[in-house]
């Protein structure tokens, strides 16, 4: 086949690739809906969800993919996926109902999500706090990596109904829930994608893959995909590679602009799961070592005061809000990273001796 007329077939591939994604995403997010749908089609089920991604590992196997090999394991993932039911359960139902506050009332009162998935009887949750709102324990970051994938959910519930369809649009409808769940198993794989990425900087790319399919395969990571996808751990993955990633990337010349970047990574890896707060040892490590590459000259009184900030907002007293349980959380935390403060002081110390 000459030059043209290849490129036309990979075109007319590359485009029922497409399509066949879309009708896949459509199957996973619906009760069974699909491209076909409109025609009459009955609902499709596990089977034929699995002869659709049959017919995609072809399209992928004759197609110039990067990183086939993830591409293929993606597709029995789905299917699993698909086959699990119970997608609102444990504490990605407190995950979500954040979510569906931000998104459907555009507030942070969870008194209507707490009484609709029945958590409002909980002792915890049944005496609103002083700011007449009621209390949760858990972390705000997925709800602000859920959005994108919950505005697909939403956008795809009202074009069911422009085509008739009968959509449950109170936002704890399969649509909705299975959308949301879908975007957090797909940002698992992208950790996974994250990490194979960072290690080929320093392995050979068979290593590499090797590695992160072995993360992906031996860990919970797999799990926290499929079973409990609303939870926070598989969006805890992949800010965690992002981070560490970047921190590899550019640990040798860490310019402000990227030690920015850094510092925001850092940031959103603790909003959506506290513990990610260890990663911040990364970069303090080096600066420790290597203070003079990672701090220049008129840079070092800006640093000193960053440290001092934030060993400020670990040491300052936990504000009561109505639940004793708060004050005592904030004092066990406290004495859990004693020892990252105490590092924090060393380094403020040092760092205003340089700068003498």
């Amino acid at each position: 086949m000459r030059g043209p007329a290849r490129r036309r077939a990979r075109a007319v591939l590359w485009t029922a690739l497409a399509v066949l994604a879309l009708d896949v995403l459509l199957v996973l997010v619906t009760p069974g809906r699909s491209l076909l749908s409109p025609l009459g089609a009955p609902p499709a089920g596990a089977l034929a969800l699995g002869a659709r991604l049959l017919l995609a590992a072809a399209l992928l196997l004759f197609l110039p993919v990067p990183r086939r090999a993830l591409w293929l394991l993606l597709l029995p993932t789905l299917l699993h996926f698909h086959t699990v039911s119970g997608r609102l359960s444990g504490d990605g139902v407190m995950y979500y109902v954040q979510l569906r506050s931000l998104m459907a009332d555009h507030d942070i009162d969870l008194t209507n999500e707490y009484r609709e998935t029945g958590l409002l009887e909980r002792p915890e949750l049944r005496v609103p706090t002083r700011t007449g709102l009621r209390r949760t324990v858990f972390s705000i970051g997925p709800a602000l990596l859920g959005a994108p994938f919950y505005a697909l959910g939403e956008g795809l519930a009202r074009a069911g109904q422009a085509l008739g369809f009968a959509v449950e649009r109170g936002g704890f409808g399969p649509l909705h829930v299975n959308t949301v769940a879908l975007g957090f198993l797909l940002l698992g794989f992208a950790a996974v994608w994250v990490m194979e990425t960072a290690l080929r900087r320093h392995f050979a790319p068979g290593t590499a893959r090797a590695a992160a399919v072995l993360v992906w395969g031996a860990s919970f990571l797999y799990w926290y995909m499929v079973q409990q996808p609303t939870m926070a751990h598989a969006a805890s993955a992949f800010v965690a590679a992002l981070f560490i990633s970047e921190w590899d990337r550019t640990r040798r010349a860490l310019a402000p602009r990227r030690a920015l970047a850094l510092g925001l990574l850092g940031g959103l890896a603790m909003c959506v799961r506290w513990q990610n707060a260890v990663l911040l040892a990364l970069p303090l490590l080096d600066l420790r070592r290597k203070p003079r590459t990672y701090v220049l000259q008129n840079q070092r009184q800006p640093v000193a005061k960053c440290c001092r900030r934030l060993l400020a907002a670990f040491s300052r007293p936990a504000q009561e809000n109505g639940h004793a349980v708060a004050v005592r959380d904030a004092r066990r935390t406290k004495r859990r990273y004693r020892p990252s403060l105490n590092a924090l002081r060393q380094t403020r110390r040092r760092i205003r001796r340089q700068s003498q």
